[in-house]
């Protein structure tokens, strides 16, 4: 099983690191981890657990730090993975990798669970294929605190599915 983990550059290391290693730590060892490769923030954060750690991941390069360049390595984590955790560092999804992630992985039908300390249902962004959120724990890690799941339309999920070539984020 693949995770994908994605998560804002702007996030301080000493306080998402503590997070992102037990995350990694509670998961199975069967788990494999795909990252990013900005050199701040969350993925700094993942490449330095999974390190520790010592288990499987692939570090997703982006060929250049342009939004478009960027944004083309999270849809890649997105289609590699089977769960994809979301770390952003706001509720705001304009230009925002992390949301992007956790919309287009909701779109494709795969797990997604976002982590956004002080977040409400009703001030996590509702937009793609997403129309709500619910309140979850991590299966594997029912300790780790408040995740979110989107709620999302078949409908919706299809005219995003359709649109996505021309959604720029």
């Amino acid at each position: 099983m693949v995770v994908g983990l994605s998560g804002s550059r702007y996030h301080q290391f000493s306080k998402i690191y503590p997070v992102v290693h037990k995350i990694i730590q509670a998961g199975s060892p069967a788990m494999h981890w795909a990252v990013g490769c900005c050199p701040t923030g969350l993925d700094q954060a993942a490449r330095a657990a999974v390190k520790n750690i010592t288990c499987q991941s692939t570090v997703f390069m982006a060929s250049s730090r342009s939004p478009a360049a960027l944004r083309a390595r999270t849809c890649s984590i997105v289609q590699t993975c089977d769960i994809l955790i979301s770390f952003p560092l706001s509720s705001n999804i304009i230009r925002s990798g992390s949301w992007l992630a956790a919309s287009r992985a909701a779109a494709a039908g795969k797990t997604v669970y976002v982590y956004l300390p002080g977040a409400t249902k009703t001030t996590l962004p509702v937009y793609g294929a997403i129309i709500g959120w619910r309140s979850v724990q991590l299966p594997f890690f029912p300790n780790a605190g408040v995740f979110w799941s989107p709620v999302v339309s078949a409908l919706q999920m299809q005219i995003f599915q359709e649109a996505v070539p021309h959604v720029f984020f």
